[in-house]
């Protein structure tokens, strides 16, 4: 039995063993950076205004007045009425919104307007000595679905959301406008057919920064669907919030199932199936796929398709070399040839994104990226280290704006400190 005497040189008492530990432990959380200094910890409280007492010092005959001049010879201001933003309470009223954008205090006037019949345009307004116009945006769609106040950063101050109808087969585009030093700036874009933003509860509960569920339409009544979070730099993946939004999307698609809808069932267990292994109901999804896949395709979804939703979740059910299987199974329907047959495609037995960039369009990329990461997945439950770290690192290359193989590569692959060392740190 080890005595206290065997830490640290043997003069130590347990306290400050324990503060060593805790030290190093400290330092490999935070990646050895430097402790913030007590001035650094001490911040102002975030007094965040919100919208509707805002615009409450306004009535709707004043921002009316107040915005009329600003706007482009012919323009008309657009009525809520005429979008499908939520946040006039179903009453008739000008497109008008106000906010505290950059937290000075003073709040920010924004409003959509119309120009043509075809074409739509969105201005800010701010009260320095005399009200100004401090942004303008136009033409880029023909009518606006959304015109909507989120904090999306989670910095306490409402971003700008504006959603730009582009067309009913196209959907709308979103841009996330943030007000940054002088001005707004454009943070973030996204396509999308339908959209839901609140803020979700997450690994630790709700953080006080929304996220965007994004529908976007494969075909029919059929939706890609996920969440989404900003990063600090670019809108991310909220995996954590998917047991809190997807059961909703369990349930559509169920919906979809029962009543039987105008598409191929095979597309809504194929989208069951990737909910459910979302909210980690692994043994249903896998139920799902087969359900899916056992029907007549008629082309869509293809066989292929099935394949990342069955490897998710068998990874997810620690079935993991059922899960090698499928993936590098998915390798081969990809490229056209057998991962278990390396010599046919390569010398090496590699694919990488000069090997096929010609025949090969982006989410064919994001498919083949997803296997090499679900076979690294497999690797590392299977115990065999250097295999994962091969196979994520090609996920990472066919795919670098992907953050999941990138993180999973950077946890194995982060410098340890050995324990006989804490006590020089």
């Amino acid at each position: 039995m080890l005595a206290k005497e065997d830490f640290c040189g043997g003069d130590g008492s347990m306290n400050r063993v324990l503060v060593v530990v805790l030290v190093a432990v400290g330092l490999l959380l935070n990646g050895c950076a430097q402790f913030p200094t007590p001035g650094e910890l001490i911040k102002p409280p975030v007094v965040k205004m919100e919208a509707a007492s805002a615009e409450a010092a306004y009535s709707p005959a004043e921002l009316k007045q107040i915005v009329m001049p600003f706007l482009p010879p012919g323009a008309t201001l657009l009525a809520d009425q005429q979008t499908d933003d939520k946040t006039s309470g179903g009453k008739s009223r000008e497109t008008i919104r106000v906010a505290d954008l950059n937290g000075d205090g003073v709040t920010e006037i924004i409003a959509g307007y119309r120009i043509s019949q075809g074409s739509v345009g969105v201005m800010v307004l701010q009260q320095r000595e005399k009200w100004e116009k401090v942004w303008q945006e136009e033409g880029k769609g023909y009518n606006l679905e959304r015109l909507q106040l989120a904090d999306i950063t989670g910095d306490g101050r409402d971003e700008l959301l504006i959603g730009w109808t582009i067309g009913a087969s196209a959907g709308d585009g979103l841009d996330i406008m943030s007000w940054q030093g002088d001005g707004l700036k454009r943070i973030a874009t996204s396509g999308y057919h339908r959209l839901e933003v609140e803020d979700l509860a997450g690994e630790f509960g709700q953080d006080g920064k929304q996220e965007l569920a994004v529908w976007v339409r494969d075909t029919g009544d059929a939706f890609w669907v996920n969440v989404l979070r900003w990063d600090g730099q670019k809108l991310a993946e909220a995996e954590d919030t998917y047991s809190a939004y997807f059961p909703r999307v369990v349930e559509y698609y169920r919906q979809r199932i029962k009543e039987g809808g105008p598409l191929s069932p095979r597309f809504y267990w194929y989208y069951l199936a990737d909910a459910l292994v979302k909210v980690k109901d692994y043994q249903g999804a896998l139920e799902a796929v087969e359900k899916g896949a056992a029907l007549d395709n008629n082309g869509s979804p293809p066989d292929a398709h099935f394949l990342p939703v069955r490897g998710r979740a068998l990874l997810g059910l620690q079935r993991y070399q059922e899960a090698l299987t499928v993936y590098q199974s998915l390798v081969g329907e990809i490229t056209g040839v057998k991962l278990l047959q390396p010599d046919r495609f390569s010398s090496r037995g590699e694919v990488t994104r000069d090997t096929f960039p010609a025949r090969l369009p982006n989410p064919v990329m994001r498919m083949l990226g997803e296997a090499y990461w679900g076979i690294g997945e497999a690797y590392l439950g299977l115990g065999q280290r250097e295999e994962a770290v091969a196979s994520l690192q090609k996920a990472v290359d066919l795919v670098p704006d992907w953050d999941k193989p990138r993180n999973a590569l950077d946890r194995l692959t982060l410098p340890t400190i050995p324990w006989w060392n804490w006590c020089t740190i």
